[in-house]
């Protein structure tokens, strides 16, 4: 079976088939790319075993010697280093596999892999065939959705399995770290059941971001998600559904909050920022407390080593029955360090740059909301106060 094409159209198949390749060595599957000459085009597919596979179409290639279904591996990363090699985009690479060798030819010269057997990689196909398709949607906007639940989703997989992916229930998406939660809404998903472990959204995100295309089809399968270039550049990355459910939660998104504040997202980001030269490093708690009227004083605990915080002083840009909140007898309350640093962060790429935050309690404890929406999409925070 013999093989040409040009590196740029190499190179776009090598974006998305990458994506599956597992680490290790080169005796071991995973970490090779199988090529397929299947119904009169060449595909470049990989999966590292895990929960990852990934395959792309190589447009334009010329396949000789080859019959239907006819296949050979070649070891990824060496493969993606001869073709980085090839100088120009238009230059051809030729490569020619016969009894378990591919030999792999540029302008530079010729060299040798060692194949392994086609049979013993694992194919999708039955799975993504008998997959159904739930929506086709914009690629951005699903991106926004998952790397904005990315956030919230929890690293402790030992001690909580159930919370470390991202679930889709009636249209809603869910995730939480125990101390924050996110639900974020979009209607096109209203029949979609998709949950994806919070460490694959990286690998899904390049493919929705892949150039010449805007849509991509989601289908799902009881043990996978697939994601699909329906057009143009004929691609698709298949995730395993983890294993785990997300616990069932009741939160009312329209609840109204006692009281609510807004501050500009960019002092919030800066003050943050002060912090990182001066706080514990530590601390995973910024405070906020309300000792005057139109403001609030945000802190961390000095690196110094003194018993008194770090603070920076934030004007209110609009407020409303805080005083509720001190009449209540509390003075402040401690939000998760990271996820205030996202918020500000995500309200900075806003028309307005500011966050407004929900304030509300239940005796002792509380929590804060933050909700806003883009394009489709309805996002909804919440933040449990951390308790002293």
């Amino acid at each position: 079976m013999k093989i040409t094409a040009t590196k740029k159209d190499l190179v776009a198949a090598l974006q998305i088939a990458s994506l599956g390749v597992a680490s290790g060595e080169d005796s071991d599957i995973r970490t090779h790319l199988l090529l397929r000459y299947l119904n009169g085009k060449l595909q470049m597919l990989s999966n590292n075993g895990s929960r990852i596979t990934a395959s792309a179409v190589v447009v334009n290639a010329k396949v000789t010697g080859a019959k239907d279904g006819d296949a050979f591996t070649v070891p990824s990363w060496r493969f993606e280093k001869f073709v980085a090699l090839v100088k120009g985009d238009d230059d051809e690479i030729t490569l020619d596999n016969a009894d378990g060798i591919t030999k792999a030819t540029s302008k530079r010269g010729t060299g040798k892999w060692a194949s392994l057997d086609p049979e013993t990689f694992r194919y999708t196909d039955k799975t993504l065939a008998e997959s159904k398709l739930i929506a086709t949607v914009n690629m951005e906007g699903l991106a926004k959705i998952l790397l904005y639940n990315k956030n919230f989703v929890s690293d402790q997989e030992n001690k909580s399995p159930n919370l470390v992916m991202t679930e889709c229930r009636n249209g809603v998406f869910w995730a939480t770290d125990s101390m924050c939660i996110s639900l974020v809404e979009n209607p096109e998903f209203a029949q979609s059941t998709l949950r994806i472990h919070g460490k694959d959204i990286g690998t899904i995100t390049p493919f929705l971001s892949t150039k010449g295309v805007d849509q991509v089809e989601v289908l799902e399968h009881a043990n996978v998600v697939f994601f699909r270039h329906p057009n143009a550049v004929e691609g698709t990355v298949g995730v395993g559904r983890w294993v785990h459910e997300f616990p069932s939660m009741k939160i009312d998104r329209d609840e109204k909050p006692k009281c609510w504040f807004t501050v500009s997202a960019e002092s919030l980001k800066e003050a943050l920022e002060f912090f990182g030269a001066f706080a514990q490093k530590d601390d995973t708690q910024v405070r906020f407390r309300f000792e005057k009227p139109g403001e609030v004083i945000v802190s961390m605990a000095s690196g110094s080593g003194a018993s008194e915080d770090d603070d920076q002083v934030l004007p209110f840009i609009e407020s409303e029955k805080m005083s509720d909140f001190t009449d209540a007898g509390f003075n402040g309350f401690s939000l998760t360090k990271t996820a205030v640093g996202f918020l500000a962060d995500t309200f900075i790429g806003e028309k307005e740059k500011q966050v407004r935050f929900g304030v509300t309690w239940v005796k002792k404890n509380g929590y804060v909301t933050v909700r806003h929406t883009k394009d489709k999409n309805d996002y909804f925070t919440l933040l449990l106060w951390h308790r002293k």
